[in-house]
């Protein structure tokens, strides 16, 4: 058995992956960004345990064994990753990619049950050597597919909310992503036979743990409720100020309307009515005063001057 920092590194990535998630499980979260992050994590357990049975080739089992078995976690992680900020921003379409990643773990996994994936492995004067299979060529590709969505749903999300609390919480997990791709891209480098990966995958799991105590990263609060649900929703809303200034518009009424939101942001709710004085009207003065107004037909006016009569 070889006691090195080859072996140490995953060692201590496996204890404080399985620290965290104990820590996770024993909150009891309820939440599906909770339930996929705890899954996201047992894959990170699978992975780094496999990295340290494999530096450390102990008496049961082989290296090539230990690597085989770490792979069951380490192709999952980017696709369960992708599925944790799918749910953690509440997107709900493009469901196809998501049955695309399932096609793919199962099809890689054969492959590296197969002998695909790693066809050589052993520890030679304490270090890990490798040689790899066709199938490891196909894993890199997945890897940067399903965290490049993830970083670009992430960067969208950014772009578009105004909330200062909500965009530190997304900042961290697009830092995350640049970690998780580094690491990544060291396996198909020299520096592959050290657990570089593994490290840097435990120090994006650190960053996690601070976002989850600092920020609540996988806790749901009214306010990210509903923000998440304006994001969404697929009718028409519009949040405006006492003076009658357009505050918050949601995607469905900018791809309505044509109009890009800072061209909206802080100007009269007028510019999106077909000649109406809507915030000196009765209706306006109902709001304001009654809180409520039922069934009031209005005209929509759209950037390119289309009239889109609305209720």
């Amino acid at each position: 058995m070889f006691w090195n920092i080859y072996s140490i590194i995953p060692l201590i990535a496996f204890i404080a992956y399985s620290l965290f998630l104990s820590i996770v499980i024993w909150r009891n979260p309820h939440t599906n960004p909770a339930r996929i992050f705890i899954l996201y994590l047992i894959s990170m357990v699978i992975w780094s345990l496999g990295s340290f049975l494999m530096h450390l080739d102990p008496p049961l089992g082989t290296p090539l064994f230990w690597n085989r078995f770490g792979a069951f976690g380490a192709i999952a992680m980017p696709i369960l990753f992708y599925c944790f900020v799918r749910n953690f921003l509440g997107i709900k379409e493009q469901k196809k990619w998501l049955y695309l990643g399932a096609g793919l773990y199962i099809s890689l996994l054969t492959a590296n049950t197969m002998g695909y994936f790693v066809k050589e492995a052993y520890v030679l004067e304490g270090a890990f050597h490798y040689e790899l299979g066709i199938a490891a060529y196909f894993v890199a590709p997945t890897w940067f597919l399903f965290v490049g969505f993830a970083a670009f749903n992430l960067l969208q999300r950014y772009k578009k909310t105004k909330d200062s609390f909500y965009r530190n919480r997304l900042k961290y997990l697009l830092i995350g992503v640049l970690i998780i791709a580094a690491g990544t891209a060291t396996n198909f480098t020299k520096l592959g036979k050290y657990p570089l990966d593994v490290l840097l995958n435990t120090v994006n799991a650190l960053l996690i743990a601070y976002v989850i105590l600092r920020y609540k990263l996988i806790i749901l609060t009214p306010a990210i409720a509903a923000e998440s649900i304006v994001e969404t929703m697929s009718d028409s809303l519009l949040l405006v100020t006492p003076e009658g200034r357009i505050k918050t518009v949601n995607p469905a009424t900018l791809n309505l309307l044509g109009y890009k939101e800072d061209e909206l942001i802080d100007q009269p709710v007028e510019i999106l009515f077909a000649g109406e004085k809507l915030s000196k009207g009765r209706e306006f003065d109902n709001l304001t005063k009654k809180e409520r107004v039922q069934n009031v037909e209005k005209t929509f006016l759209s950037k390119d001057g289309r009239k889109i009569p609305v209720l």
